[in-house]
């Protein structure tokens, strides 16, 4: 899946960095701060209380970094009291449940994404922050590791000491190194070749194809000599199992025959997955157009196809 800024009125893909460079309205990212995005579900497994750890300290080391806080849940009572007893109502911004389609608005004010989360399988808000050209602190938990090359994330231990060094190495790489800000705006391209919703459908597609075109069925007797592989202990528990539940279902039977069961109708998969290979419209004709329009400026909106 490759996030990407689109024009809603015209639906056409369109990177975040490009769409910043024609127009010079959306440069939102102010100069002289670092601003830091958090945005996900204040509960306790996304790690807010590393949020309430180490917001302080973070503010206290740079007084040009700012948070702005994206979110609802049980824990942002937890988060109110941090910014109230630390004082730093100007410095951390609560901006509470954030629609999707306003999304991309959050993140463009942001230099750095933070994700505290200390259990993750996917996390699809990093792919939306790198694609806007965020560089990512993150948790080192479950498969963020393994979702985009390493100069995209800097990674840390879930606890509070790696989290504030991690992000504190991140925050002066970003306000002092001139170089940081060039290589992000690369960011949307390299994770456009990377995932794309039009790979993940035809691999879906695919699957439902071969469980489709699969129609030899194994006997009882064949399924139970397989199960014999698994092991002195493993091959008996799953025969007695597998016995089990086909005595259960053939006690169901009678109830619910097999001829009353509403057969799924026939289709091609191939013919319903033909609009996964339509081509995208040239970048530079998008632009032209953006750039030409005398109307307001484009709602941008977080996960079209590319």
């Amino acid at each position: 899946m490759a996030p990407v800024a689109v024009c809603a009125r015209e639906e056409l893909p369109l990177p975040l960095f490009e769409l910043r460079v024609a127009c010079p309205m959306l440069q939102v990212r102010p100069l002289g701060t670092v601003n830091v995005i958090v945005m996900m579900r204040l509960v306790w497994r996304k790690g807010t209380h590393l949020l309430v750890e180490i917001i302080p300290e973070i503010c206290r080391r740079f007084p040009y970094v700012h948070f702005i806080i994206g979110g609802d849940g049980p824990n942002r009572g937890a988060l109110e009291e941090m910014r109230e007893r630390d004082q730093l109502q100007e410095r951390v911004e609560l901006l509470g449940a954030v629609p999707h389609c306003d999304v991309p608005s959050v993140l463009t004010r942001g230099h750095i994404l933070l994700n505290t989360s200390l259990t993750e399988a996917f996390c699809i808000a990093i792919l939306e922050a790198v694609a806007c050209g965020l560089l990512v602190v993150s948790t080192k938990v479950g498969g963020v590791p393994e979702i985009l090359p390493r100069h995209m994330l800097h990674f840390a231990e879930p606890n509070g000491d790696a989290l504030l060094k991690c992000l504190s190495g991140a925050i002066s790489g970003v306000r002092h190194d001139k170089n940081a800000r060039p290589a992000t705006s690369t960011f949307h391209r390299n994770v456009s070749a990377m995932y794309s919703w039009r790979h993940v459908a035809r691999r879906t597609a695919r699957v439902y194809s071969d469980a489709v075109a699969w129609s030899t069925r194994t006997s009882l007797s064949e399924r139970l000599h397989q199960l014999c592989a698994l092991g002195a202990f493993a091959g008996p528990a799953a025969i007695l199992v597998t016995v089990v539940q086909h005595l259960f279902l053939s006690l169901l039977r009678p109830r619910r025959p097999a001829c009353d069961v509403e057969r799924a109708p026939e289709s091609s998969v191939a013919a319903n997955v033909q609009w996964f290979r339509k081509e995208p419209v040239p970048r530079t004709e998008v632009l032209a157009k953006l750039c030409t329009r005398n109307s307001c400026k484009p709602l941008l909106v977080v996960g079209g196809i590319h």
